[in-house]
C-alpha cells in the first residue's frame, strides 16, 4: 500500500533516538500498515503490553487486556525489540480483526488514568 509522501513521520509524537526516522504505522485514514518505523502510538502499546510478552524465535507478541464493558485484547507482533511492528489485531467476543488507529489511541488513554 502506498501512502502520502508527507506522511512519512509519526504525528503521535517526536524522535528521541538516534536512527531512522519514524514512520507511523496508519495511513490518514486509520488503517494499520506493516510499513512502519517506530510509530510512537504503537511504541507506547508495546511497552504497555511487556510483561504480557512471549516470544519464539526472535518473533514476539504482546496481549494488552482493555475495554471496560466488552473485555476486548490487543494482540501486537514485531522482531526481536526493534522498531517494525509487524501486525497489530483486536480481538472482541472471539472475532479477530486488524487494529487501527483508534484502537490504539483508546488503549493508550485507557492506560493513561
Amino acid at each position: 500500500m502506498s501512502r502520502d509522501i508527507t506522511y512519512e513521520y509519526c504525528r503521535h509524537g517526536k524522535k528521541t533516538w538516534d536512527g531512522d526516522d519514524a514512520h507511523c504505522a496508519f495511513t490518514l485514514e486509520g488503517k494499520f500498515i506493516k510499513d512502519n518505523w517506530n510509530c510512537i502510538l504503537l511504541d507506547k502499546l508495546r511497552e504497555l503490553g511487556e510483561s504480557n510478552e512471549v516470544w519464539s524465535n526472535d518473533e514476539h507478541c504482546t496481549v494488552i487486556g482493555f475495554g471496560a464493558e466488552d473485555s476486548r485484547f490487543a494482540i501486537l507482533s514485531y522482531y526481536k525489540h526493534r522498531g517494525k511492528t509487524d501486525g497489530f489485531w483486536v480481538v472482541n467476543s472471539g472475532v479477530i480483526r486488524e487494529g487501527t488507529e483508534a484502537d490504539a489511541q483508546l488503549i493508550a488513554e485507557a492506560f493513561k488514568k
